[in-house]
């Protein structure tokens, strides 16, 4: 009777453990996963933006991130755009979380005015955050991108 008590909260803390373990993913690094996104996906072409951009337009500071990738479209004016960012610890994957949000609200309120058949598109964009990998996906494959994310799971 006594190993059987015993075993109970092992078990159970086995089943906590194993359950917590799942919940974090091991995503490459941007870079990395950015290319894997191209090789994996029909990506329409897309240019790097850089680090002085990403900050103008998202508020996110270099002093947040370890990494990160910021990709729009060479051509055109869909706002097609993959960011992809490798925070520096829980509290800057949170910060950049929630500029990434505000980021997309305000594409969002901004095709109200202007280019509303974008609209949908912006709608349907995907906000991640996979431990401290955290990334806005707007892209019209953002399903398939997102089944990449999830292979990792």
């Amino acid at each position: 009777m006594k190993r059987f008590k015993l075993v109970i909260p092992v078990l159970l803390l086995t089943v906590v453990l194993a359950a917590c373990s799942n919940q974090k993913t091991d995503l490459p690094p941007p870079a990395q996963l950015f290319t894997e996104l191209q090789h994996s996906v029909s990506l329409p072409e897309m240019s790097e933006v850089s680090a002085y951009m990403l900050e103008e337009n998202t508020g996110i500071s270099p002093e947040d991130y370890q990494e990160a990738v910021y990709y729009i479209l060479t051509e055109g004016m869909s706002p097609d755009q993959i960011i992809i960012i490798q925070a520096k610890d829980e509290a800057s994957a949170m910060t950049v979380e929630k500029k990434l949000y505000s980021w997309l609200d305000y594409q969002i309120n901004s095709s109200q005015i202007y280019l509303t058949e974008y609209m949908p598109l912006l709608q349907a964009g995907v906000i991640r955050r996979d431990g401290l990998i955290v990334s806005l996906i707007v892209s019209p494959e953002s399903e398939r991108i997102t089944q990449v994310y999830e292979a990792y799971e």
